[in-house]
């Protein structure tokens, strides 16, 4: 929760900031649509959601809201942000959400892809192959380095990437 609260006031300052929908969220989303649906429920807590925290999402209607206004991806000039990725496969990769939300592997399609960059999360890989991507150029840009696995080698850092400079800013997770 307290990220969300976080994100909130951020969303709420000078600072125009848009979001990207990922699928936990799409999962909460999912339990605050039907709060009686026990299947729901269990994956939120098998996911490590506190029932007062499931509470809380029910009777605040911030947290809806927000989750609503999330982008299931942001197309910009030169890139493509999603949470997991596109099937280039299908006829239309952009009207699939649940492939945004979910995918684990796929391949680049300069045309339908605009020519722009993907760059996506979902799936963590290690901080030198997040690196090599970003500078050999490629298509794609995996951004997720598991930042709750300080555990795995070359993992355990949050990731920001400036698509000005394409520089790589990274925190280690503090636990």
């Amino acid at each position: 929760m307290g990220v969300l609260d976080y994100l909130i006031d951020l969303k709420s300052s000078k600072y125009q900031i848009f979001f990207v929908r990922g699928n936990h969220d799409q999962l909460l989303l999912d339990f605050l649509e039907q709060p009686h649906d026990e299947s729901k429920k269990q994956v939120l807590l098998q996911n490590g959601l506190l029932p007062k925290e499931l509470q809380a999402f029910l009777s605040d209607s911030r947290y809806r809201d927000f989750l609503l206004s999330t982008h299931h991806f942001i197309r910009t000039e030169g890139f493509l942000l999603v949470h997991a990725g596109f099937d280039f496969e299908k006829e239309n990769a952009f009207s699939t959400t649940e492939d945004m939300l979910t995918i684990r592997k796929f391949s680049y399609n300069r045309e339908k892809a605009g020519n722009r960059t993907v760059v996506h999360g979902h799936v963590p890989l290690s901080l030198s192959v997040i690196h090599k991507n970003i500078e050999e150029g490629k298509p794609i840009i995996p951004l997720d380095n598991g930042c709750v696995y300080p555990e795995r080698s070359g993992q355990g850092n949050l990731l920001a990437l400036d698509l000005d400079t394409m520089n790589l800013v990274n925190t280690p997770y503090e636990g």
